[in-house]
């Protein structure tokens, strides 16, 4: 068995690793898998024990459902969705902790899906056009990490918050703008009402996201960074509905005046 052992100086990245192996009177064999290299971060130590375990747990986890759509761990999309996730999300406490209460919902059913999806290839193309936003969205929420990676907590955070918002404007702005026409006239005052309930949600989690890392409680944390996610994920919605509106009163006042 051959091993190999990485330098400590060892850029930080994805990785591509392909084996193959032959031998006489036997058909020959490849295999192919991918890890990251974290970049080193300064912590304290009330988040230095949580870092270090994510780090020595092994190999990254996979991503189910984004491997089967895409056919193969390596492909640039699952590339892409997994350096996110490892090499910048899980760097910061606010990150981790979304992270786990995430994974504790995403691996309950994304196991089965991921074998419905690969047993399908109709399902497994239009499972490709429905994640090409999500991947894009992801990949500026990176490039926004990136420029703000001199605080990464901060960075995370405001990332985080535009990826809500576009995913939310993306997947549930279309059904907001259908359920808002379908809707009795009158119920636009709810609409109303929901979108400034949802703008306090937002002001609260994200101030709570804040107090969370000052006390470094994993509790408060876990649950602000997951009310921050949902809260911009539906502000993200209500505000492509609310420009269809603007755009539909635009468009009925220029018909009554031609």
């Amino acid at each position: 068995m051959d091993s190999f052992r990485l330098p400590t100086s060892a850029t930080p990245g994805s990785y591509n690793v392909y084996a193959s192996a032959g031998k006489a009177g036997y058909s020959s064999s490849q295999a192919q898998t991918q890890f990251t290299i974290l970049p080193q971060t300064t912590v304290n130590s009330t988040s230095s024990s949580s870092l270090s375990s994510s780090q020595s747990s092994g190999p990254p986890s996979p991503c189910f459902i984004a491997t089967a759509t895409y056919g193969s761990e390596i492909a640039p999309e699952v590339a892409l969705l997994r350096y996110f996730r490892d090499a910048q999300v899980l760097r910061t406490s606010a990150g981790r902790s979304f992270m786990q209460a995430f994974n504790s919902f995403y691996y309950s059913f994304s196991p089965q899906v991921a074998s419905f999806i690969s047993a399908h290839g109709i399902v497994r193309s239009s499972m490709k056009v429905i994640l090409y936003p999500l991947v894009g969205i992801l990949y500026f929420s990176s490039k926004i990490f990136q420029l703000l990676s001199f605080n990464a907590e901060a960075s995370i955070t405001i990332s985080g918050i535009i990826a809500a918002l576009g995913i939310g404007a993306v997947y549930l702005g279309p059904i907001a703008v259908i359920c808002r026409r379908l809707g009795r006239p009158k119920a636009s005052s709810l609409w109303s009402i929901l979108k400034q309930l949802d703008l306090v949600s937002c002001t609260i989690s994200t101030f709570a996201i804040i107090v969370g890392e000052g006390i470094h409680s994993q509790l408060l944390l876990t649950s602000a960074t997951v009310a921050t996610v949902l809260s911009f994920f539906l502000l993200g919605a209500l505000s492509v509905q609310f420009f269809a509106s603007l755009v539909s009163v635009e468009t009925k006042t220029a018909k009554v005046q031609a």
